[in-house]
């Protein structure tokens, strides 16, 4: 199996964990919060996508511009991280900005369009990296970060559209076209890679690598470690999953 077929199939894993996460939230919608096993499900996705985004995502996009570029020492690599931590804490702020100033039915009910909105970027950002990663077990890495977000954050967004007052139909949709944000970043990144020549596709792996390490970092520490632990209830509870996904992304960099 080629690595073309493989990255077909996270694709479809990744399209089914988005849908089945918000699927929870709206079978689950008489409930006002995700009870405590959501809330550790969540901090080891953060576990994970803090581990993914700084040792293996960001290294991996600093070693290829080094080598794309030996002639500078610029920290290109972390000025992509930077930025794309940069767009989605914009994306976020904008959100919350119109959540906090909501004065009608009508601008609150725009709050899970916006939630959509950072989300949808985020993954597609995510998606790209992943698409455009040529080596087998870097995908890998990339592949189990995003696994490990994608139905909490599918679940967070239907419990969005839920208290914004959006209709199951419409929500439904939504839910859809976020799930399938991923997917199409992928595709994005292979067909990015597939149109460039060797030194392009380095560059275009490099900086959506760079990009993804930035919002991965972003989606851990702002929306998933701080909220949750902001919360005192069973702070202490949420610390093990949390070490338990770093750990296992730190044990990982040891074969790839």
């Amino acid at each position: 199996m080629g690595t073309g077929e493989i990255k077909f199939i996270a694709a479809a894993i990744i399209f089914l964990v988005g849908l089945g996460g918000g699927a929870a939230a709206i079978r689950a919608q008489a409930k006002s919060a995700p009870d405590l096993f959501f809330a550790a499900g969540s901090v080891f996705a953060g576990g994970i996508f803090l581990g993914a985004g700084f040792i293996h995502l960001l290294p991996d996009a600093a070693g290829t511009f080094s080598t794309l570029f030996p002639d500078t020492s610029y920290p290109m690599a972390f000025l992509g991280a930077g930025l794309g931590f940069a767009v989605i804490l914009l994306i976020d702020q904008f959100a919350h900005a119109r959540s906090g100033h909501a004065l009608s039915a009508e601008s609150r009910g725009a709050t899970p369009y916006l939630v959509a909105t950072a989300l949808s970027i985020h993954s597609v950002l995510a998606g790209a990296a992943l698409g455009a990663e040529e080596h087998l077990l870097s995908s890998v890495v990339i592949f189990v970060a995003i696994i490990g977000h994608k139905g909490s954050a599918g679940f967070a967004l239907a419990l969005s559209m839920i208290r914004g007052g959006l209709g199951r139909a419409l929500a439904w949709r939504i839910l859809i076209l976020f799930s399938l944000m991923t997917p199409f970043g992928i595709l994005i990144g292979v067909v990015g890679s597939w149109l460039l020549d060797d030194r392009g596709e380095e560059v275009f792996e490099a900086v959506f690598d760079a990009l993804a390490a930035g919002t991965f970092i972003y989606i851990a520490t702002i929306e998933i470690v701080a909220k949750e632990f902001r919360a005192e209830r069973a702070r202490a509870l949420k610390l093990a999953p949390l070490l338990a996904g770093l750990g296992l992304m730190a044990m990982l960099a040891v074969w790839l």
